[in-house]
């Protein structure tokens, strides 16, 4: 065979290996046809992600930058979720939101985790009609009232000052008359003149706020609201320099048996509830998909055993100390307190404004100095200018904690999985307290 005719054949096999190489190289690529699963935030999306581990697309349907008790999603982030299997959410009414997915993608299966754990719950707003705080204090016409709300999880709470000659069953019966009334909504920061006898319903949110009245004549009034102040939901009914006016409690507690249910939403802050979340997700996903079965129950029982080891490990270290009371500034760990025999207090509960009157921090402080307390948490994340004013005060220090709500730029943990997380903040806790 000459040398041309084996060009000629090198230069045909060659031209057909280029053409076959063009032909893969621009030929569409085969997308990821793993079975797609949201979930709602990142504790919830790591949980479900260490049982799945590579045999489902796991995504967060929130953002993992933003606060999950606000965010809201966009069209486009609905229609993300048409092409998902289900999803799984924490609930105790932490995502605002559901009602939205539920009304646009009817079809798709929503998982509440929150629904086979036991939340912490405290009285919420009372019913239409009803009261649970009936109080009569003395007010000044032309004198700044403000009421100062720490930190909730609700959005508003409803309440009306009027003036009576009634006692006992008429006076109460006089105020449920006037809580009839849905009342005037109020945003926050607002002044406003309240008027006997009309219902205002403030705004309220997720951090600390404040909502100023004055009246238009001096006397004796009744305060009346449809909300006690708890650790859910403070607030305080002050003078124009910050002190808590006097009161003469007439009724606290509700006025009927209708009031609707408040929930702690920061479940996922336990190892005793992450474990029973991921019971629940391998069973979701092991009905769903049965062939794959076996990987995640025994991804589920490697992920349950190390956070087992760390649950014990901090449970034995915590019998070590004399106090167990610990503040922060979010009250975020109330779930993590009772895993731990711990007792968390939240400085909003007591330091209820960004600018702290002398009293509040007197408050505070003399609380401190009663337990021992030389350690503020505060959110990493998050603004600390109250935890530190609380610690200059006290000479102590500042530390952050990691709620989880959203995922934090920050160097403090190497490994940001939930395990690593719970870990970080239990030894947080265990060096701060006595």
């Amino acid at each position: 065979m000459s040398s041309r005719k084996y060009l000629k054949q090198f230069l045909g096999a060659l031209t057909f290996l280029v053409f076959s190489f063009f032909l893969v190289s621009c030929a569409p690529r085969k997308e990821d046809d793993r079975p797609i699963v949201y979930t709602s935030f990142f504790p919830i999306y790591d949980l479900t992600q260490q049982v799945a581990g590579d045999v489902l697309d796991v995504r967060s349907f929130m953002p993992e930058n933003q606060d999950p008790h606000i965010w809201e999603p966009a069209p486009r982030d609905l229609l993300a979720l048409t092409k998902a299997e289900l999803m799984f959410i924490n609930g105790a009414n932490l995502e605002k939101w559901t009602h939205q997915v539920q009304e646009n993608v009817p079809d798709l299966e929503i998982v509440n985790l929150s629904n086979s754990v036991d939340l912490i719950t405290y009285k919420g707003q009372a019913a239409l009609g009803d009261f649970q705080y009936l109080a009569k204090v003395h007010l000044e016409a032309g004198k700044d009232y403000p009421i100062i709300f720490g930190h909730s999880h609700e959005e508003g709470m409803r309440m009306a000052v009027f003036q009576s000659d009634e006692t006992d069953k008429k006076l109460i019966d006089e105020a449920k008359e006037i809580m009839e009334d849905k009342g005037r909504f109020i945003k926050q920061k607002e002044h406003f003149l309240a008027q006997p006898q009309q219902v205002y319903d403030l705004e309220l949110g997720h951090q600390t706020g404040e909502i100023t009245f004055q009246v238009p004549k001096t006397g004796d009034y009744y305060f009346v609201s449809d909300r006690l102040s708890e650790d859910i939901l403070s607030y305080q009914l002050t003078d124009d320099t910050g002190q808590e006016i006097d009161r003469e409690v007439v009724m606290e507690g509700s006025s009927s048996e209708l009031d609707r249910v408040t929930y702690d939403p920061h479940s996922w802050m336990s190892i005793v509830n992450a474990k029973r979340y991921l019971a629940d997700i391998t069973e979701e996903l092991s009905t769903r998909f049965p062939e794959h079965a076996r990987t995640f129950d025994r991804n589920r029982s490697k992920y349950v055993q190390q956070l087992t080891g760390i649950e014990l490990e901090f449970l034995d270290k915590f019998l070590e100390k004399e106090i167990n009371e610990f503040l922060v500034t979010h009250n975020a760990y109330g779930y993590l307190a009772r895993d731990f025999r711990l007792v968390q207090f939240s400085v909003m509960d007591l330091v209820t404004s960004e600018a702290p009157s002398l009293n509040t921090i007197k408050t505070a402080v003399d609380f401190a100095q009663e337990y021992g307390i030389e350690t503020i948490y505060y959110e990493s994340g998050k603004e600390s200018k109250q935890a530190q004013v609380l610690a200059e005060e006290i000479d102590g220090e500042i530390v952050p904690l990691i709620s989880m709500e959203y995922k934090v730029d920050t160097n403090i943990i190497d490994d940001y999985s939930y395990a690593e997380i719970m870990r970080y903040n239990l030894q947080q806790i265990y060096e701060g307290v006595k």
